[in-house]
């Protein structure tokens, strides 16, 4: 049975989300011990002090953990318009389990201090039952694309800003249920999301494999 809060998620189509998973309450959490250092780096960067805790666009804690405080909160930030644009489009070879994204960030306004932008990949359902009940495991964290986890972006009004970045998907991972996750984010701790964007691995362009079958039919025409 799903919670409350994944029935609400799934209840909104403008609402992306991310489950990073912790060393506690319990030890042994797979989905931790697969990336601990990025999914630590995080939760100490949201200051996430207690389990399950809920971030809205950063910082924004809702008033309570019922869909009540989740809808009031959905509904404040929303009534905030962003100024920045994100895309994200990119290839992916099913061969080599590997690929490539470029988001495209653009701002109608100069943003004060500095700005990171983060692209997440994540597998949603995974079929595995956690020893406090949940199952299936949701929105779980796999890695972040950049090798510090984030990518330091200088915006300027109507000038398009281009990160292009590299991804491999591990064996165990099932490719149907993957999607990458972009978000742009002040560098401080606790600083608001400016705006984020989704891509299906299905939605991304398809490379073909190149198998000994198709390099010797290549030789193969040109005799």
């Amino acid at each position: 049975m799903e919670s409350p809060l994944r029935e609400w998620i799934a209840s909104k189509t403008d609402v992306l989300a991310i489950e990073y998973h912790t060393w506690w309450p319990y030890q042994g959490d797979p989905f931790y011990l697969a990336n601990p250092t990025d999914q630590s780096d995080r939760v100490l960067f949201s200051g996430v002090i207690s389990v399950p805790t809920v971030r809205i666009d950063g910082p924004g804690v809702p008033s309570s953990r019922d869909p009540v405080g989740y809808e009031n909160l959905y509904l404040e930030r929303k009534a905030q318009p962003s100024a920045v644009r994100l895309d994200l489009e990119g290839r992916y070879d099913p061969g080599s389990l590997s690929g490539t994204v470029t988001a495209t960030i653009a701002s109608e306004i100069d943003l004060p201090g500095k700005c990171d932008l983060w692209v997440a990949v994540i597998e949603d359902p995974i079929d595995f039952e956690s020893p406090n009940g949940v199952y299936p495991q949701r929105h779980v964290f796999r890695t972040f694309l950049a090798e510090s986890g984030r990518t330091r972006v200088q915006l300027s009004p109507k000038t398009p800003t281009t990160v292009q970045l590299t991804f491999s998907l591990a064996p165990e991972w099932v490719p149907l249920n993957i999607s990458l996750i972009a978000f742009l984010q002040g560098s401080e701790p606790n600083s608001e999301i400016e705006q984020a964007a989704v891509v299906h691995l299905g939605e991304l362009v398809s490379v073909a494999p190149t198998t000994w079958g198709a390099i010797k039919a290549s030789f193969g025409a040109l005799r």
